[in-house]
């Protein structure tokens, strides 16, 4: 999309067009030849005397109109009803297909809502919300679209443009919330607010309706409330597809992961130079209260249909760097563990803050944590957020 003041010039630039183009412009040069044919050179001479002052205010007249053009203020940005932006978002869709362009739909919502209102109460809170509302306002551009769903959830979808991916999408995500999350002053009282978020990002060859881009972009946000206030996490436009699993088997394989069945198993990594122990590596077992021992080909199907992948990999990370600290405090000289990542944890932005903290916890250094990632997954990375987390 072009900025506002290339729109202001392009309009000029079409007033100076459309001046050269116009009758008397246009009638000029005919003019001064037939003048020239009939009357000879005295009567060019009259014909320019009588035009010149007329072209001379048009051009006046022009060049006014295009001065009140561009020193004319910004159209702001509105927040919409419901029904208007859904329709915007409809023709949002219809202009990424036709175009070849790309756009994103973000939720934005206060975490813990309810409790700031029985703290704070309604009316305090009302007037926080109007200030999200302006702030999230000031913080788009006029041709993005923005509405208010309910009364701690805002969505704002993108205009559609040439170029965006994961990563700007997340940075955009970032700003929200640095400018949503500035303290806030209603009737003299601070009111601390967090905002989670939620996005999905479409391109041309995505086929989606509006109810669908936004029910998936509520998705996103539901799936950040989990992770805790002042999340962002992001869905593709499309849920992958997996085979189906009944809920009851869903269900045991978050129990598994609550209750410690599933645990890291750690198996020995020999250096070939020397023959010793150079680290171990995390390898997940379940460990069944009736079932014995199963293993990960068996559950790990029920761990991607429960969308399960980052909390087996933070389950293995903390498992293994326990045991690291634990062999450290006997003496052994263990000297790293290593720990498999697959693509949805690698698609997760936050990993490697994630890795940050639990390495801090732990007080462990960092080059005594050996990533393990699959051939698979390198060679499918058509994820920006992949590629960005492996160069950091």
């Amino acid at each position: 999309m072009v900025s506002m003041i290339e729109t202001k010039l392009l309009q000029g630039r079409r007033q100076v067009v459309h001046w050269v183009t116009s009758p008397p412009a246009l009638a000029f040069i005919p003019a001064l030849g037939l003048a020239m044919i009939w009357f000879g050179l005295k009567g060019v001479t009259l014909v320019l005397f009588s035009i010149i002052p007329a072209l001379y205010l048009y051009q006046s007249h022009l060049r006014r109109s295009v001065h009140r053009l561009l020193t004319a203020p910004d159209p702001e940005p509105v927040m919409r009803g419901y029904d208007i932006f859904e329709e915007g978002i409809e023709q949002v869709i219809s202009h990424v297909a036709s175009k070849d362009l790309k756009s994103s739909l973000f939720c934005v919502e206060i975490d813990n809502f309810q409790d700031l209102c029985d703290q704070y109460g309604r009316s305090t809170m009302q007037k926080t919300v109007k200030s999200i509302g302006e702030r999230l306002l000031a913080s788009v551009r006029d041709i993005d679209l923005v509405c208010q769903r309910n009364d701690a959830q805002f969505a704002v979808c993108i205009a559609p443009v040439r170029y965006l991916n994961t990563v700007l999408c997340r940075d955009m995500a970032d700003r929200f919330q640095q400018t949503l999350q500035e303290t806030i002053h209603i009737d003299g009282e601070r009111v601390p607010i967090s905002v989670s978020i939620g996005f999905c990002l479409i391109s041309s060859a995505a086929e989606v309706t509006a109810a669908a881009w936004l029910e998936r972009s509520v998705s996103a946000l539901a799936k950040a409330r989990e992770q805790g206030p002042s999340a962002i996490e992001r869905l593709p436009v499309k849920p992958p597809a997996v085979p189906p699993s009944s809920p009851d088997r869903r269900e045991e394989i978050r129990q598994a992961l609550r209750s410690g069945q599933i645990q890291p198993w750690f198996q020995p990594q020999i250096s070939t130079h020397t023959g010793e122990i150079s680290g171990f590596e995390a390898l997940a077992r379940w460990v069944h209260p009736t079932k014995g021992i199963i293993l990960p080909s068996d559950f790990l199907p029920l761990v991607d249909q429960a969308d399960l992948f980052e909390q087996l990999a933070e389950t293995m990370m903390r498992g293994g760097f326990a045991a690291l600290k634990a062999w450290d405090n006997a003496g052994f000289d263990v000297p790293a563990i290593a720990v498999n990542f697959s693509g949805p944890e690698l698609s997760n932005p936050a990993l490697i803050e994630k890795i940050k903290w639990e390495l801090d916890h732990f007080d462990l250094n960092p080059d005594r944590l050996v990533i393990e990632i699959l051939e698979t997954v390198v060679s499918n990375v058509d994820d920006d957020i992949i590629t960005k987390t492996f160069i950091s």
